[in-house]
C-alpha cells in the first residue's frame, strides 16, 4: 500500500538534497503540508459511536475514564517526531491515562488508543476501516503537492542564484 507512494516521494525529495538548502526543514514543511487533505480524509471517514453520549472504561488498574464520542476524529493529527525526518499522520496517544480524566471533549485533550482495534477489528467486533480506504483516496492529492511544493522550492532557489 505505502510502498509506491514512499518511493515516488524518495524519488522527489532526492532533487531536494542536491540544493545546497536546509533539506530537512523543508522536506518537514513539504511534507507537513502535503498530509494535510489525508488528515481530513481519515476525520471524514472516522467512525463515531452510534450513541452519541460519552462512555466511560474501566481500566485494568481499575480507574474510569471517559470518551466522547468525536475522540477518534480529533485524535488524528500530523505527528511531527523531532528525531525523523518523515511525517507521519495516526491517531494521538495518551501514555499515562489517569482516573477521572475525560478525552474527546475539546481538540486539546484526546487518545485514540482504540484505532488500531477499530481499523483491523477484534475477535470481538468486526473491522472498520477507515484509515486504509482515506489514503487510497488520497495518495493522489498528497503525492501532487509534494511535487508542486519541491518544483516551488527548486524555482525559488533558481531565482535566488540566477541559475
Amino acid at each position: 500500500m505505502l510502498r509506491g507512494l514512499n518511493k515516488d516521494v524518495r524519488q522527489i525529495m532526492k532533487t531536494l538534497e542536491k540544493l545546497p538548502i536546509d533539506v530537512r526543514k523543508e522536506r518537514k514543511r513539504i511534507l507537513r503540508k502535503a498530509a494535510k487533505p489525508l488528515v481530513a480524509a481519515i476525520q471524514v471517514k472516522a467512525p463515531v459511536l452510534k450513541s452519541r453520549r460519552k462512555v466511560t472504561i474501566t481500566l485494568k488498574n481499575g480507574s474510569k475514564v471517559t470518551y466522547y464520542p468525536n475522540n477518534l476524529r480529533l485524535a488524528i493529527r500530523v505527528l511531527d517526531f523531532r528525531r525523523s525526518q518523515s511525517v507521519f499522520v495516526g491517531p494521538k496517544l495518551t501514555r499515562k491515562r489517569k482516573e477521572g480524566e475525560e478525552y474527546g471533549k475539546s481538540r486539546a485533550k484526546v487518545d485514540a488508543f482504540y484505532a488500531a482495534m477499530i481499523e483491523y477489528g477484534t475477535k470481538n467486533m468486526s473491522a472498520r476501516p477507515y484509515m486504509r480506504p482515506a489514503y487510497e483516496a488520497t495518495k493522489g492529492q498528497v503525492l501532487a503537492v509534494i511535487r508542486q511544493e519541491v518544483e516551488k522550492l527548486v524555482q525559488e532557489f533558481g531565482k535566488k542564484n540566477e541559475v
